[in-house]
């Protein structure tokens, strides 16, 4: 038995009971994650953060993959645009340079959040990292973007502010150890089902609906 209540600590967050969740929680995802990513069929080896992640390559680094991690307060349940992935990035920057190509991925973003839970947050995240020995991330610095707020869709006007900074992240890539992320904050308080046996449900749905987003980043 562990001492969790669905996602959530009887005694605050603790980073190994994290772990060991997120250890057992992945194997109930897994099916279903391979079914609706085929090509994602490797999966992380062991548990060194409070994370897990299905991907196509043999390096996690170099292939666009789903990903959840157990935070404090948060689960995050994410599409992943990695920094080892070098022509995927230009062809993100692409897409938001090229009016038509823009649209569209607005279109998918604007999916992305009339789907989102009740009470959770639909996010675009940039983090950028340095390693130590290659081993040990350290993250220098985490942006961190409202879907509602940079389209308008929270009764507020879209800011034109917050493309510009996600257009110089995409186009400063090569100079920066840059990660992008697209997915749901899930709040244990605040999602109801994140307490009860519905959180694996909640969260494949979660990458059901992100699918479109790992589909755009993919080169074909």
């Amino acid at each position: 038995m562990t001492p969790f209540t669905g996602f959530n600590f009887r005694d605050g967050y603790d980073r190994e009971l994290a772990q060991h969740y997120v250890k057992r929680v992945s194997k109930e995802l897994t099916p279903d994650i391979k079914e609706i990513y085929p090509n994602c069929t490797e999966e992380r080896p062991r548990v060194q953060g409070v994370w897990w992640a299905w991907y196509s390559s043999k390096e996690v680094q170099k292939s666009v993959h789903p990903k959840f991690s157990v935070a404090n307060e948060l689960i995050r349940c994410s599409i992943v645009l990695p920094n080892g992935c070098n022509k995927e990035w230009r062809q993100f920057y692409q897409t938001l340079i090229t009016t038509k190509s823009l649209e569209k991925f607005k279109q998918i973003l604007r999916k992305v959040y009339t789907k989102k839970p009740e009470k959770s947050r639909a996010i675009i995240s940039f983090i950028q990292r340095h390693y130590l020995n290659r081993i040990k991330p350290v993250s220098d610095a985490v942006v961190e973007i409202n879907i509602a707020t940079l389209l308008g869709m929270d009764k507020s006007k879209p800011n034109e502010i917050w493309w510009s900074l996600i257009k110089d992240v995409a186009a400063s890539k090569n100079r920066y150890n840059y990660q992008l992320e697209i997915g749901y904050h899930l709040n244990y308080e605040e999602v109801e089902d994140l307490k009860n046996t519905k959180a694996i449900q909640l969260m494949l749905n979660c990458f059901r609906n992100l699918k479109p987003v790992y589909d755009s980043f993919n080169v074909s």
